[in-house]
C-alpha cells in the first residue's frame, strides 16, 4: 500500500508499542509519592507536572501499576477531553527529571518497536497532521471531544519514508518548532516585564502597600456576562452558515489563555439581538469564570460583530483614566489571580459567579499614576504587537512544513 506517492504505510500496532494508563481511583490517590500522569500535565508538546498534585503511593506504582511507569524518552499524549483543533498541543516526550511518573487514565504512551525502521520524533509530528486528523476524525464521529483508545489507534496508518528520510524531515520541523517557541519565550519575557511593570507603579493589590483608595468593582467597572440563548447550543466553532454579514459568538474562552485563538461560533443577524448586552469591542477584558477561572486578556481588533460566550465575563472600566490594561493586569497578576481563587466555589468544576466578582475590592490609583502607566503600557504593547505578527509567520511556516512533510513534499 502507498501513501502520499513515497512510502508504504503501516498500521501503528506493526511499528509502535502503545499503551493507555490505568483507571486508577479516587480513593487510591495520595499527597506524595509516584505522581500520576494527567491530561492537563500536557500542554503545549511539554510536561508541567506541577499542575495537578495527584500521586500513587510508591508501593502501588512499583508492585501493581509497575508496568505502567513511564521511561525516559516515552511519547505520551492526552487522548480525553480534548478537541481535535487542540490535539496537536497535547502531546509530549517523558525527559529525565519528570521520573518517576506512572500513566492514568485518558493518557496513552508511545514508543518505536525498531528505532531503524521508525523515528518517534517523526511520529510525534505525524499525529500533528492534517493526514493523522483525517483519520481520526472518522474514527470519532459524532463526538465533540476526543476520547479515543487503544482500538482506534490500532485502526490508523502511518507513512513509513525510508529512515534517514523521516530524520530529515524530523530536524526540519524541529529547527522551524525551534524558531516558533524562540518567539513564543519572547512574547512571554515581554509579558513578565509588564507584570514587573505593573508591581513596580502600584504595588501588589492585595496588601496594597503604597495606600490607594479601594473600590469595590462594582462601584468602577460595568461587569457583564453570557446571555443564554438555546437556539445557539447546536452551532459548531467556526463553521459560517452563508448569512449576509458575519456575527460571532466566542466559546471557550479557556482555550485563550495566551491571548485571542478566534475559536468561535457563527449566528444569523436576526438572532444577535439577544446577545447584543455582550457585543464586543476592542480593548474589553474578558475573564474564563468557569474551568479555569481567573484566565483573561484584552480582546483585539476583532474586525466583524462578535459577542461573548458562555463561561466568561466580559469588564469595562466606568472611571475615568482606570483603564483596560490596568484592569488586565490587576487581574492577571498572581495577587489578582488569589483574589478571584478565593471567590470560587468548591465544587466538582471550579468557577465564581458574577455576584462575587462585583464584590471584590480593588485598588484605584491617582489619574496621573494610572495615566503615566498607560503610555508606558501603549508603548510595551506595540513591541508585543510586533512579536505576535512574528509569532504568527513562524507559525503559519511551522504548518505549511507540517503538511507538506505528509503529502511527501517536504524532500
Amino acid at each position: 500500500m502507498k501513501h502520499f506517492g513515497w512510502a508504504e504505510t503501516k498500521l501503528i500496532p506493526e511499528v509502535l508499542f502503545f499503551q493507555e494508563g490505568p483507571g486508577v481511583r479516587k480513593w487510591q490517590f495520595r499527597e506524595s509519592g509516584v505522581k500520576l500522569l494527567n491530561g492537563r500535565n500536557i500542554n503545549d508538546n511539554a510536561l508541567d507536572l506541577s499542575t495537578t498534585s495527584v500521586y500513587l503511593s510508591e508501593d502501588e506504582a512499583n508492585g501493581k501499576y509497575s508496568h505502567f511507569l513511564a521511561e525516559e524518552g516515552d511519547f505520551v499524549i492526552a487522548c480525553s477531553g480534548i478537541t481535535i483543533e487542540k490535539f496537536d498541543k497535547k502531546s509530549a516526550f517523558v525527559k529525565k527529571e519528570h521520573l518517576p511518573l506512572c500513566m492514568n487514565t485518558s493518557t496513552m504512551r508511545f514508543k518505536s518497536l525498531n528505532e531503524n525502521v521508525l523515528d518517534i520524533r517523526f511520529f510525534n509530528y505525524y499525529i500533528r497532521s492534517n493526514a493523522f486528523l483525517s483519520q481520526l476524525q472518522r474514527l470519532i464521529t459524532g463526538s465533540a471531544q476526543l476520547n479515543f483508545g487503544p482500538s482506534h489507534v490500532k485502526k490508523i496508518a502511518i507513512p513509513l519514508p525510508p529512515l534517514e528520510e523521516q530524520k530529515l524531515i524530523a530536524g526540519i520541523l524541529d529547527e522551524a518548532d525551534r524558531v516558533r517557541k524562540k518567539t513564543q519565550a519572547l512574547i512571554d519575557k515581554y509579558d513578565e516585564l509588564a507584570q514587573s511593570l505593573f508591581l513596580d507603579m502600584f504595588g501588589d493589590p492585595v496588601t496594597n502597600p503604597k495606600g490607594w483608595k479601594l473600590r469595590t468593582v462594582d462601584e468602577c467597572c460595568l461587569v457583564t456576562d453570557y446571555v443564554a440563548n438555546g437556539s445557539f447550543a447546536s452551532l459548531k466553532a467556526n463553521v459560517r452558515y452563508n448569512y449576509d454579514k458575519d456575527f460571532a459568538v466566542l466559546v471557550r474562552t479557556t482555550d485563550n489563555t495566551k491571548g485571542w485563538n478566534g475559536n468561535y461560533v457563527y449566528v444569523p443577524e436576526s438572532s444577535f439581538h439577544f446577545l447584543s448586552k455582550s457585543e464586543l469591542s476592542k480593548g474589553d477584558l474578558i475573564i474564563a469564570n468557569v474551568g479555569d477561572p481567573g484566565k483573561c486578556f484584552l480582546c483585539p481588533d476583532l474586525g466583524q460583530p462578535m459577542t461573548l460566550g458562555p463561561n466568561s465575563i466580559l469588564v469595562r472600566s466606568l472611571v475615568e483614566k482606570l483603564n483596560q490594561p490596568y484592569l488586565y493586569h490587576l487581574f492577571a497578576s498572581s495577587s489578582g489571580q488569589r483574589m478571584i481563587d478565593r471567590i470560587c466555589s468548591a465544587t466538582a468544576q471550579k468557577k465564581f459567579n458574577k455576584t462575587s466578582f462585583r464584590a471584590l475590592e480593588i485598588p484605584v490609583p491617582d489619574a496621573k499614576t494610572l495615566d503615566k502607566f498607560g503610555q508606558v503600557i501603549e508603548t510595551h504593547e506595540r513591541q508585543i504587537g510586533y512579536e505576535k505578527n512574528q509569532l504568527n509567520k513562524t507559525e503559519a511556516l511551522f504548518n505549511a512544513l507540517l503538511q507538506k512533510a505528509f503529502k511527501g513534499e517536504l524532500t
